[in-house]
């Protein structure tokens, strides 16, 4: 009986000494998955939705509204105010860097909340003749939303008849003008 519990036992530390082989083996692969799902998803994220506006493209805006009239615009606000704009649709005073614009939206979305950050996609619009944006709006320009997307949430919402443009800014292209 103690041969066969010597056995036993060299046989249980053989299988101990190899676990402990295992375990750093265990530890790298399992690390390498992590790093390599995380990348990637990182470098989607980058990818996705990206942006062309800032405070000095909203100077040159400004400056030369002609030129950037129906141009397609995707930046970082801050919503600080929200409005009923012209037929009781939303109109969302939004911060960027030290800037603010009005944003015009098609419809009221259930994801834009005043305070937070969302990236939005638009059009560049010229500030006609209208009693709303001169109510509110001191530019010369104000943005036609034609998506949002909630930062904090990763919710989104967009105009139904911009679909085309909101998928490919999702999928990490910025849409043409000449596409609507």
């Amino acid at each position: 009986m103690n041969r066969f519990n010597s056995i036993i036992k060299s046989k249980i530390k053989n299988i101990n000494y190899n676990f402990e082989l295992i375990k750093p083996i265990k530890i790298i692969v399992f690390l390498s998955i992590y790093l390599f799902i995380s990348f990637n998803y990182s470098s989607y994220g980058q990818k996705a939705c990206p942006t062309n506006l800032d405070n000095l493209t909203i100077k040159e805006i400004e400056k030369n509204i002609d030129k950037w009239e129906g141009k397609i615009v995707a930046f970082d606000a801050i919503v600080s105010e929200i409005q009923v704009g012209h037929v009781e649709k939303p109109f969302y005073k939004v911060t960027v860097g030290d800037e603010f614009l009005w944003i015009a939206a098609p419809g009221e979305s259930k994801y834009i909340k005043i305070g937070r950050l969302h990236r939005i996609l638009g059009v560049i619009s010229k500030v006609h003749d209208d009693k709303i944006n001169q109510k509110y709006n001191t530019k010369k320009f104000f943005i036609l939303s034609i998506g949002f997307f909630d930062m904090e949430t990763k919710q989104g919402s967009f105009f139904p008849d911009a679909k085309k443009q909101y998928d490919e800014w999702i999928k990490g292209k910025m849409p043409d003008s000449e596409d609507e």
